[in-house]
């Protein structure tokens, strides 16, 4: 494991990096070890009402509400490379915030994270807004009501 110096974390809202409105901080512990390894800003009600203000000016704004499912594809897509070019740096962060062997958080977290990017990228992909038609070579299901005027036994295609 490479030992490296990390900040101390602040939230992400509107686009900023900033501190707790009211100043909060909390300890990030490596619990393998019981050492503190950096503090983070601890979000109160006040950030919370930016953050979803922020959310919702984002969304009403058409930065990522008026992407097509193909545009919206491509960043998750993106999301999943930059995952697993920084797999070691990752992996090395989720086992000091855990406590899991690094090679548990390469192989299983780092991986199932972009695994993950991935799977929600392809449906984004075929999220185009589009209907199509498609060709039915079945015949519909019976009705209720016309069900009850079949024999008791039902027609064989149904055995």
């Amino acid at each position: 494991m490479t030992a490296f110096e990390t900040e101390p974390g602040r939230l992400f809202i509107g686009g900023q990096w900033r501190e707790a409105a009211d100043g909060a901080r909390t300890e990030v512990v490596d619990p393998s070890r019981g050492r503190v390894v950096t503090t983070v800003a601890e979000a109160g009600p006040a950030d919370v009402d930016a953050a979803v203000r922020a959310a919702r000016e984002a969304f009403d704004s058409g930065h990522w509400s008026a992407l097509s499912g193909r545009e919206r594809g491509r960043i998750l897509h993106r999301v999943a490379e930059l995952i697993r070019e920084n797999a070691d740096e990752l992996a090395e962060l989720e086992s000091l915030d855990v406590g899991k062997p690094i090679t548990l958080c390469q192989a299983v977290d780092v991986t199932n994270a972009a695994n993950d990017y991935e799977h929600y990228a392809a449906l984004a992909f075929s999220l185009d807004g589009s209907t199509r038609d498609t060709p039915s070579t079945r015949s519909p299901t019976p009705s209720a009501s016309r069900s009850a005027s079949w024999p008791r036994s039902p027609p064989s295609t149904f055995r």
